[in-house]
């Protein structure tokens, strides 16, 4: 699940085409759209996790995932999260 979430915050970056800091990096990030593709239903659940969900980067590298959907595979990826860090690359701009 970690590498999901690292491609996620990876292909965001870059299509941003921003250059990235870690100090724009703190706080809540709220998501406002899941453009993620339904291509197997068994994922739904977990796709539909992100609909409502908060990343939260904090300045002491902790990064805390939330979210109000209960579906049992989704509780599983925040429980993965749990006590989780971030670290920003700056040469590959990649979380």
């Amino acid at each position: 699940m970690k590498n999901i979430f690292i491609v996620f915050l990876f292909i965001s970056i870059q299509a941003l085409s921003q250059e990235i800091s870690k100090e724009k990096m703190f706080g809540t990030w709220k998501v406002k759209k899941n453009i993620t593709p339904k291509s197997d239903p068994k994922l739904d659940d977990l796709i539909s996790g992100f609909n409502d969900a908060s990343f939260i980067f904090s300045e002491n590298g902790n990064f805390v995932l939330q979210s109000p959907n209960n579906s049992k595979i989704f509780l599983m990826t925040l429980n993965m999260l749990k006590n989780a860090q971030w670290k920003l690359d700056l040469n590959r701009q990649m979380i």
